[in-house]
């Protein structure tokens, strides 16, 4: 019988370990690399692509890059539709409601971070707009998504009223919106919304996505002023 070397198997099990790490440093860096170095062209050939599944996935990484100083302007420039300066770009894509919902998020974000001077009178207009008046469920996403980074009590009675509808497509993107929110009013209407609901299930979910994000909101300090 033919006996296996047992330091053979163990130095080939290390190599192999040893392998896979390589690979899987690898994969991470280079998913970071690349993060690192989305720029104004990236984003232009992702829109003229027409593929908004990259589109999207590259706006929202944007929002992870430690430097967006190169990025931030154009976005900028495509969201106040300055044909003059970029009349190369894909305008039609661009003004889709669903990429202007995605770019006004990511200069929302900058805005709040105090990284970059968004048109927040604008996006708040154009995602209340979407919100009262498309029936496209994953654009209700987006724009609920956004209209919490705006913390503004003039937009909780909106988002209630998505909830109470209790459609599975919108109401946990509603919910989450109320609870990502720091003003009291938002509070407030999470605390009573539960009681206003017809399934146990979806008032067992606001119960609990309320204590996950209060608890979140105090131990990061979220709803602290960032100075």
């Amino acid at each position: 019988m033919e006996r296996y070397n047992a330091t053979s198997v163990s130095f080939f099990s290390r190599l192999l370990l040893a392998t896979i790490m390589c690979i899987f440093g690898a994969l991470l860096f280079n998913a970071a690399f690349a993060k690192s170095h989305i720029n104004e062209e990236t984003i232009r050939l992702a829109l003229k692509s027409g593929n908004l599944d990259d589109i999207l996935r590259l706006l929202n990484d944007v929002k992870g890059m430690h430097y967006q100083g190169q990025v931030l302007p154009y976005l900028d420039a495509l969201w106040h539709k300055k044909i003059n300066e970029y009349p190369d770009e894909p305008w039609e894509v661009i003004n889709l409601d669903v990429v202007r919902l995605e770019i006004g998020n990511t200069l929302m974000q900058a805005d709040n971070n105090n990284i970059y001077k968004a048109d927040r009178g604008g996006i708040h207009k154009f995602v209340r707009k979407t919100l009262s008046t498309t029936t496209d469920y994953q654009l209700i996403q987006y724009a609920l998504l956004t209209i919490s980074l705006f913390d503004s009590e003039e937009d909780v009675e909106l988002i209630v009223s998505i909830a109470k509808k209790e459609d599975r497509r919108t109401f946990r993107s509603a919910v989450l919106a109320l609870a990502d929110m720091c003003n009291e009013k938002a509070k407030t209407a999470l605390m009573s919304l539960s009681n206003q609901l017809k399934r146990e299930d979806y008032r067992e979910y606001v119960r609990i996505k309320s204590k996950e994000l209060h608890e979140l909101q105090k131990k990061w300090r979220l709803c602290e002023p960032i100075e």
